[in-house]
Parts: structure tokens; C-alpha cells; sequence
């Protein structure tokens, strides 16, 4: 409540979420993905940011006058293997995007979609959408997994009186969990990402370690530069931010060493001192402000007074920051507009929830598809609205498109009757080894000779070796004992697991050891 209270004042906030991996840093951020509302029993689970967010939007709409209208704006992005992920754009992209530093005016990362808002439920729609395009990568199983460090930036402003201008941007960061390579069976890639993850947290902990004891320059962000997560993360330990940890334990004898680590960690953090200030500067101010700023740098980069390459990276800052404030309102919520169209697209081919408002109707079937995160079961569904849907990688010929290891052009066909009959057959084979497309039902491969299969409520499907999904066939009696027509939470609460893993336990066929080897 009081980062809350010290975010409508006009400070910057940021909550970082540290612990071992498993200990539950995304579930205490995230939650279980419910927004939060305190009239409604499905609250509980909300995490910490769905809450801080409705504070916020509530507060506003209490104590602003009618008159004012503030702008809300979104950015969402995770730091994987070195490389900054853009999770609301509407196309996967990886890069290597710059990242500027401004002492005073924080961190601009050059090519993130900000995605312009203008109410609390879009905020959560943008939210839902970037924690899904997370699991929609972690379950491409050729392209990543999850462990990835994922940051939420929300920036509110208020401009309807320049002599009361305020603004205020609020981070949270869910960092990944540290892990060892002896006990979390990585191989191949995933050791490669485990050894970016690990290096990026020994390199935070390291820095954190040099603040607290008082031995870096505080004029200087030379420290700062080992990777790209202290970098995004300087403004928050030593800039104009007002910054909380939540450190997170398992209580587990064989973690012990890693939560005294972590509890270590936190009191390290504790000693540190930001420096906070009200953001009260028009844009206008900024940018004349940031002018000067740029031809005092180039003077002294002319005469060589000072050191070369921070000066340079500190007036790539500065143009990078003058470039965003020049960007008008109006471009912005065009651009924004732009983006979420396309997002729309892609969420709709993706199966992903809110990508238009679905309910389960009667001998409506839908499947649903398998993620290990807990937060992101029956947030992605593909509804067979069709008498014939075809499933593989072609995005023309295919209403499922997917992507991932043994995804073929086209896989199979499902046929879904009027009574709610759903059938499953493979298609004919357009590869070159002459193997039929991968595609078991209940762990058991489809075959040509097999014909049309019919497939029931909470049967497992699993399409080549990166996606498992379950079919739902909501019957009038399942809609009753759901107590709900929400995708979500039909799917929850009607069927015992929707995790990957089960799935992939399942698998008896004689390539499954090769399954389970790319799963693990």
C-alpha cells in the first residue's frame, strides 16, 4: 500500500522478486493470472502486481476530478540468453536492443512496443497477453524454455495542468531462479541458458554486494555494464526510484543453501540507498533539458576532457530519451493502435485468451492447451467452431496453426459434429522419410490405416513433440458442475492435470524417450 501511495505522488516504483527457482517468485507477482477485484472470491489468487495495478486505476478514479484524464502506457519485455524479448509485440523477435541510462530520466530500450491503455481491465488484457507469449515460447520446445528474467513497466501521467504535472513509472521484475546443472538435468541449450541465467544473477548479486559496502562510484555506471539485467535494473538500485525486494524460500532441506543465499541477498539490499525525487517535469522541460545536456557532452567529447566511451554511452542516452519525449501523445496511441491489431491476429491464431471474449456454449468443444506454469493453464484455447479444422504448421491452410519440433505443414484433421462428436484423422504424409505426421491420442500414435478416431472429453492429444493439448466438450451437466461458462475456469475445474509434463509421461509410443528427451 504505501508503494502504491508513493507512486501517486509522483515517484517512480519498482518490486523485484529474487529466490531459487520453484520458490514462487511469478506466482507471488502474477498470481494464478485472475485480476484482481475485492468483490469477487476468484481474488485470492491474484498476485501482487493485478493488485497494485487496481490500486492505482481505483485511486484515480476516486480522487482526480472528472475533467482529467490521465495517460497510461505498458511495456513488456523478459531478458533471455543475453537478448531483450519484446512479449507485446505482434511478431516473436529476440535482439540484441540497446539499452540507454539516463541518471535522472532512467532506462529507454531502443525498439520495445509501449502499448498506450486507458483503462485497468486493457492493463490486464496486455498483462495476460505477454505471461501467455511466455508460455507460448516455453512450449515451442525447439525455439527456448522459460527461464527467462520478465519485466512489466506501467507509466501513468497526469497532464491536464502543467503546474501539477505528474508522472510515475512502476517495474516489476520477475527474475529467474538461479539453478543447478547437477540437479536440473539441462542439457545441451538449456545448459547454455542456465549459464546466461546464472551469470546474469552472479553478476546482480556481485553489484549488489559493491553497493552495500559503498564501493562503487556513484557517478558512474561502469558497473553496471556486465550485463544487460543490471543495466535495466540501475536505475531501480541506485536512481530515481523508491525499489522493493521480494525474496522468495523453499522450504526445502536440500535448498537450505540457497535460501540463506537469498535471505543473504536481502540483507545485502537493504543497505542500499536510492535516490528518489517527485516527476514533475513536462515533457517540453525534459527535452530542453536533455538539449543542453547533449551539447555539453559533445564539447567535452570535442576536447577530451573526461573519459571517452561513458561520456559517448551517456549521450546515446540522452538522444535516445530526447527521441522518446519528441514522440507526441497522438503517434503513440496510433502506433499503439497499429500493434493491437495485429496482436489481435496473432492471439487469435495462437488460441490465446482475451484475444476476443469466449464462453463455453453446449457441444461447443474446445481444446486447450498444456503449459507446466500453473498461471497459464486454460488461458490458451482453440475453439473447433468448424465442421473440419486442420492442425499444422501452414498458416494458410491450417485454422491451428503451430510451430515447434515435428510440426509438419498439415498434421491432422479434426471434424466436429453437431452433437459434439469430435473426430481425429491424420493427413496424408508430405515429407520426404515417408514417416506418418506424429499425432497420439491418449499416448497411442495415429495411423494412416487407423481412419477417423474419435476422441472424448479430457482425452490427451499431442501434436509432433511440442504441443500437448486436452479436448473439452462442455455438455449442459459439465457446465453445471463448472459453475462457469469461462474457458479457464471450465477447464480447471473439470479436469485433474493441464500440465505438459503429465502429458509427456503419458507418451508410450516408440519415439517417446525422444519426447521426453527434448522435454527435459
Amino acid at each position: 500500500r504505501d508503494l502504491v501511495l508513493q507512486s501517486l505522488g509522483g515517484y517512480n516504483v519498482c518490486v523485484l522478486a529474487y529466490g531459487h527457482t520453484g520458490s514462487g517468485k511469478t506466482y507471488t507477482l502474477m498470481g494464478d493470472g485472475s485480476p484482481f477485484d475485492p468483490g469477487s472470491a476468484q481474488s485470492e489468487g491474484a498476485g501482487l502486481l493485478p493488485r497494485f495495478l487496481h490500486e492505482v486505476f481505483e485511486a484515480h478514479r476516486r480522487e482526480l476530478p472528472q475533467r482529467t484524464k490521465p495517460r497510461y502506457s505498458v511495456e513488456f519485455y523478459e531478458v533471455y540468453n543475453e537478448q531483450i524479448r519484446d512479449l507485446l509485440a505482434a511478431a516473436s523477435s529476440e535482439s540484441s536492443c540497446k539499452v540507454h541510462v539516463h541518471p535522472k530520466h532512467g532506462v529507454r530500450v531502443e525498439g520495445l512496443t509501449m502499448s498506450v491503455v486507458s483503462s485497468l481491465q486493457e492493463t490486464n488484457e496486455l498483462l495476460n497477453f505477454g505471461s501467455q507469449m511466455r508460455a507460448v515460447a516455453a512450449t515451442t520446445l525447439n525455439a527456448r524454455s522459460s527461464r527467462s528474467h520478465a519485466i512489466f513497466s506501467f507509466k501513468f501521467e497526469n497532464v491536464e495542468d502543467p503546474g501539477s504535472h505528474r508522472e510515475s513509472t512502476v517495474t516489476f521484475v520477475d527474475l529467474a531462479g538461479r539453478e543447478d546443472h547437477r540437479s536440473s538435468h539441462n542439457k545441451a541449450a538449456q545448459f547454455r541458458e542456465m549459464t546466461f541465467i546464472n551469470m546474469s544473477l552472479f553478476h546482480l548479486a556481485h553489484l549488489i554486494q559493491k553497493l552495500s559496502d559503498g564501493q562503487v562510484d556513484p557517478g558512474s555506471l561502469a558497473d553496471f555494464r556486465n550485463s544487460k539485467l543490471t543495466l535495466l535494473l540501475s536505475q531501480a538500485l541506485v536512481g530515481n526510484s523508491r525499489t522493493a525486494l521480494v525474496a522468495t524460500v523453499a522450504p526445502l532441506q536440500s535448498l537450505f543453501e540457497d535460501s540463506a543465499s537469498t535471505l543473504s541477498f536481502a540483507q545485502s539490499v537493504k543497505k542500499i540507498r536510492t535516490r528518489p525525487a517527485v516527476n514533475n517535469k513536462t515533457p517540453t522541460a525534459v527535452i530542453k533539458e536533455l538539449e543542453a545536456e547533449v551539447r555539453r557532452l559533445q564539447e567535452e567529447l570535442g576536447e577530451s576532457r573526461t573519459s571517452v566511451v561513458e561520456r559517448e554511452h551517456e549521450l546515446l542516452a540522452a538522444e535516445a530519451l530526447i527521441a522518446h519525449y519528441r514522440l507526441s501523445w497522438e503517434e503513440a496511441v496510433l502506433q499503439s493502435e497499429q500493434v493491437g491489431k495485429l496482436r489481435s491476429q496473432l492471439s487469435k491464431k495462437l488460441g490465446l485468451r482475451d484475444a476476443e471474449p469466449r464462453r463455453c456454449q453446449a457441444l461447443q468443444p474446445f481444446f486447450t492447451k498444456l503449459v507446466d506454469d500453473p498461471s497459464l493453464q486454460g488461458c490458451c484455447n482453440f475453439f473447433l467452431d468448424r465442421e473440419l479444422s486442420r492442425i499444422g504448421c501452414d498458416e494458410q491452410a491450417c485454422s491451428i496453426a503451430l510451430q515447434g519440433v515435428g510440426i509438419r505443414s498439415q498434421m491432422c484433421e479434426v471434424r466436429c459434429s453437431a452433437d459434439g462428436v469430435v473426430r481425429i484423422e491424420l493427413l496424408p504424409d508430405d515429407s520426404s522419410d515417408g514417416n506418418a505426421p506424429r499425432v497420439l491420442v491418449n499416448a497411442r500414435c495415429l495411423k494412416h490405416a487407423d481412419g477417423p478416431r474419435v476422441i472424448e472429453h479430457g482425452d490427451c492429444v499431442v501434436i509432433g513433440y511440442a504441443h500437448g493439448f486436452r479436448l473439452l466438450v462442455p455438455t449442459k451437466e459439465r457446465l453445471m458442475e463448472a459453475g462457469t461458462t469461462d474457458p479457464r475456469a471450465f477447464a480447471r475445474a473439470l479436469l485433474p492435470s493441464l500440465d505438459l509434463a503429465s502429458a509427456v509421461v503419458e507418451v508410450s509410443d516408440e519415439t517417446g524417450g525422444q519426447f521426453r528427451e527434448v522435454y527435459s
